[in-house]
C-alpha cells in the first residue's frame, strides 16, 4: 500500500511537470493549446510512472519507445496540422523538456550538496518525501524559467526586427551600418526641422583619409566646435544641431548633410533625401549590434506611403 502511495504521489507530481511541458511549449510556438488536450496529454504522460506494474518496463525506457511515446503525446497535445508544423512542435517539446529536465536536476543537486556535501548524486527520486516535496516547490521555478526563456527569445526577436540595414550618401560616396529604428528618437533641427539620425562617426573610416578623420574625431570627442570652420571639405554640409536629452542640460550635436539614405526593409527599399547625419564618438550599441539610430516616425511614415 505504501509502494502504491508513493507511486500516486510520483503520479502527481508528473502531471505538474507535463502541464508546465505542454503549456511552455505552447508558449514558446505561439500556438495554443485547449484545456482538455493539456490535462489528458499531462495525464498520459505521468502515466508513464506505472509502467513498474506492468511488463512494458523495458520497451518503455528503451530509446526507441521514449521516441515512439513522445511522438504519442505530441499528437494527443497538439495534433497533427502538417509534418512540418508537427516536427517543430516535437523539436520545441524535446528542447522544452530538456531545459525542464535540466532545472530539476540542479536543483536536486543544489539541495544534495547543501545537506550531505560528500554524498553521491543519486539515481533515484521515488521515494523521498524531502525530494517530492522539492520538486514540488520547483514548479514555478520550472515555470519561470519557461517563461523568462520566451520572453528572452521575443525580445532578441523584436530586436532584430527593429535592426536594418542602412546606406548613406555623402558627396557621391557610400557608407553602410545597421540601424536601429528608435521610437524614442525624435531629434530634428530647430531651424529646417528635418530629422536628424545618430551615427557612429567611426563609419566615416572607409570615406575620409587617416588624418581627416582624425581631425574630425578630435572636433567631436572635445566638443571643439570653434574649429568646425577649419574642416576644409564638405564645407557646407556641417550643422550644429542643439538638443536637450531628459534630466539633461542643451548640448550641442555636430551633423552632416547627407545626399541619400536608404533603409534596406525586407524586399523594399524606403529613401529619403537630404537627412541630417548627428555624429557620436561613442559607440551606439554596448554589444556592437548597430552603429546608427534612426528615428522611427520618418521610417513608418515613408512606409506607410509605400504601402
Amino acid at each position: 500500500m505504501i509502494y502504491i502511495y508513493y507511486l500516486d504521489i510520483l503520479f502527481l507530481l508528473n502531471v505538474g511537470i507535463h502541464l508546465i511541458l505542454f503549456r511552455g511549449t505552447a508558449r514558446l510556438l505561439k500556438t495554443t493549446i485547449t484545456t482538455k488536450r493539456l490535462f489528458i496529454a499531462s495525464s498520459a504522460g505521468a502515466s508513464t510512472v506505472f509502467i513498474v506494474l506492468t511488463p512494458f518496463e523495458e520497451w518503455l525506457v528503451h530509446p526507441v519507445g521514449k521516441i515512439v511515446w513522445s511522438l504519442v503525446l505530441v499528437w494527443i497535445g497538439f495534433g497533427y496540422r502538417s509534418f512540418r508544423m508537427f516536427l517543430k512542435t516535437l523539436c520545441m517539446f524535446y528542447m522544452t523538456s530538456f531545459v525542464t529536465a535540466g532545472i530539476l536536476i540542479g536543483l536536486h543537486s543544489f539541495y544534495m550538496s547543501a545537506i550531505h556535501p560528500t554524498a553521491p548524486l543519486p539515481q533515484t527520486v521515488l521515494f523521498s518525501p524531502v525530494r517530492q516535496a522539492l520538486i514540488f516547490l520547483s514548479l514555478p521555478v520550472l515555470w519561470g524559467g519557461l517563461v523568462w526563456m520566451d520572453k528572452t527569445m521575443k525580445v532578441r526577436k523584436m530586436a532584430h526586427q527593429k535592426n536594418k540595414k542602412i546606406s548613406i550618401s555623402i558627396d557621391g560616396k557610400w557608407i553602410e551600418g545597421i540601424g536601429l529604428i528608435d521610437t524614442g528618437n525624435q531629434l530634428k533641427d530647430p531651424f529646417t526641422k528635418k530629422p536628424v539620425l545618430i551615427m557612429n562617426l567611426s563609419l566615416l573610416k572607409t570615406i575620409l583619409t587617416d588624418r581627416q578623420y582624425a581631425h574630425l574625431s578630435e572636433i567631436v570627442a572635445k566638443k571643439n566646435w570653434e574649429e568646425v570652420g577649419s574642416l576644409n571639405y564638405w564645407e557646407d554640409r556641417f550643422r550644429l544641431i542643439p538638443y536637450r536629452t531628459a534630466g539633461h542640460e542643451m548640448n550641442i550635436m555636430l551633423a552632416l548633410c547627407s545626399d541619400v539614405v536608404i533603409v534596406h526593409d525586407q524586399d523594399h527599399d524606403v529613401s529619403f533625401q537630404s537627412f541630417l547625419i548627428g555624429l557620436d564618438k561613442k559607440e551606439l550599441s554596448s554589444t556592437g549590434e548597430f552603429q546608427i539610430v534612426f528615428p522611427a516616425d520618418a521610417f513608418h511614415e515613408s512606409w506607410e506611403t509605400i504601402a
